[in-house]
């Protein structure tokens, strides 16, 4: 039992990850009821949860905290425009289901959706990408950079969020349980995965430098 529950076991890592993202999805929930202050609590968790893939540093709930307000307007403009960009995706998602409009509706959901996917793709990396010296051209231009050549891996970072937004979609009877999961672990978890995706090579080179 021991052996089971110290402090060195698998399980015990397990159960710290899972208290570290509940810290840290609680933070991101509160951080992000103003609205406008979402760009500043994602990057915040990118990087908080970065640490955590990395098993760096320790005191989730403290980082975030001292760490939210770091370059706020970069962070902020960048999320305005994705705000921007998903209510006007909404509005023409509404026009075209009153309009009919057949195959061609399709057509227009799909480029929609395609357009949706890429500033997805392009927001994580800008996130992620968060530097002391960079400013908002800078980042916007090796977040594009970054999502087209490593697309393979931008795709596998995009895709709990994107699972996580489409999952009431799919089971529209558990509204319940998703708000739930919305409010304990969703977000941080969608993050931290993100994550563990976009630094996947380093983690790679590491642990086969400490084999």
């Amino acid at each position: 039992m021991n052996r089971l529950l110290g402090p060195e076991s698998k399980f015990y890592a397990v159960l710290s990850l899972f208290a570290d993202l509940v810290i840290v999805n609680v933070l991101v929930v509160i951080t992000c009821f103003p609205v406008v202050t979402g760009g500043m609590s994602l990057r915040t968790a990118h990087e908080v949860t970065g640490h955590m893939v990395r098993e760096e540093g320790s005191r989730r709930g403290s980082a975030f905290v001292r760490n939210v307000l770091t370059r706020p307007w970069t962070n902020t403009a960048w999320w305005l425009i994705c705000l921007a960009a998903v209510g006007l995706a909404t509005y023409e998602f509404a026009i075209i289901a009153k309009a009919d409009l057949g195959h061609m509706g399709i057509v227009l959901r799909a480029a929609l959706v395609s357009g949706l996917i890429v500033l997805s793709c392009i927001s994580v990396w800008f996130f992620h990408l968060d530097a002391p010296n960079s400013g908002f051209r800078r980042r916007c231009a090796a977040a594009i950079t970054h999502a087209v050549a490593h697309l393979p891996r931008t795709l596998l970072a995009i895709a709990p969020g994107v699972l996580m937004v489409l999952f009431p979609f799919f089971f529209p009877g558990q509204w319940g349980s998703y708000v739930f999961f919305l409010a304990v672990l969703g977000p941080a978890l969608a993050i931290y995965l993100a994550e563990i995706a976009l630094q996947w090579p380093e983690l790679s080179t590491q642990a086969a430098r400490d084999s």
